[in-house]
């Protein structure tokens, strides 16, 4: 043990050398440890793991290890160096590249990634995947008459009455303007449409205040279900023109098409 791997995990040099590396390793054990050193060759190899500090706080780092002999008897030479910094920026920007800054919810790229997934899933299982497709109504109204930072306070109130009323395993993002995009697996038209109508309620319900104003939004919502034919495209496009059938009947309302089975 070096002096400098008693100062990153702030134990005393003693301390360390009556302890044993799954003690500092989270979620390893006895058996787990011998492996990984028993499968340390003489070129050596580099990998990152997580050790607990003294203090109890997790730390990435990045661990160098390879065999070598000494004084005729093999050992595992090992550093370790603490990533932590390069780890958080990482997953900042693996953050920045999924969410949308705005309403925290996820992007385009990623909705329609987790659009595929789900979809296959749905498939192999036999299981129900529905999809809303939800537009703020005359949002252009809120930029145009109180300014954009208006209509973000908006857009950003609107991810978080979202994310409150969806379940963890379904998937929401922005994928336009004031357009979102909600995945729901393992629920059936009817069950997907009542959600529907709750979260038009729910939207109804907020009031975001933007200076001396107090806003008021509305939304309309097409629903879609998955059938036998379907891929991500012709899914969307469904939810899409039941999106569009919202509007035409008069927009804050939830319209699932009649082509959907029951």
């Amino acid at each position: 043990a070096s002096d400098s791997l008693c100062q990153m995990l702030g134990y005393s040099l003693d301390e360390l050398l009556r302890m044993h590396l799954w003690q500092v390793v989270p979620g390893s054990t006895p058996q787990s440890i011998r492996q990984r050193l028993a499968a340390t060759g003489e070129d050596g190899e580099t990998f990152e793991s997580v050790n607990r500090t003294k203090h109890g706080t997790l730390l990435d780092v990045e661990v160098s290890a390879r065999r070598l002999m000494l004084d005729g008897q093999p050992v595992i030479w090992g550093s370790a160096r603490d990533i932590s910094q390069r780890k958080a920026l990482q997953r900042i920007l693996e953050q920045q590249a999924t969410i949308d800054a705005l309403t925290g919810l996820f992007n385009r790229p990623t909705l329609l990634t987790r659009l595929e997934t789900q979809l296959q899933l749905a498939q192999v299982q036999h299981a129900p995947l529905s999809v809303l497709m939800l537009d703020l109504d005359h949002f252009k109204q809120i930029n145009d008459r109180y300014g954009h930072h208006a209509g973000d306070l908006v857009l950003a109130a609107l991810g978080d009455a979202l994310e409150e009323v969806l379940r963890e395993s379904d998937v929401a993002g922005r994928i336009g303007g004031e357009e979102f995009c909600l995945l729901l697996p393992g629920l059936g038209l009817h069950e997907a449409l009542d959600l529907a109508e709750r979260i038009i309620d729910d939207i109804s319900e907020l009031r975001i205040q933007s200076g001396h104003h107090i806003l008021a939004i509305t939304s309309s919502i097409g629903v879609a279900c998955l059938q036998a034919d379907d891929d991500s495209r012709t899914l969307l496009a469904r939810a899409d023109s039941a999106l569009y059938a919202a509007k035409a009947a008069g927009r804050h309302r939830a319209v699932a098409l009649s082509a959907d089975p029951p």
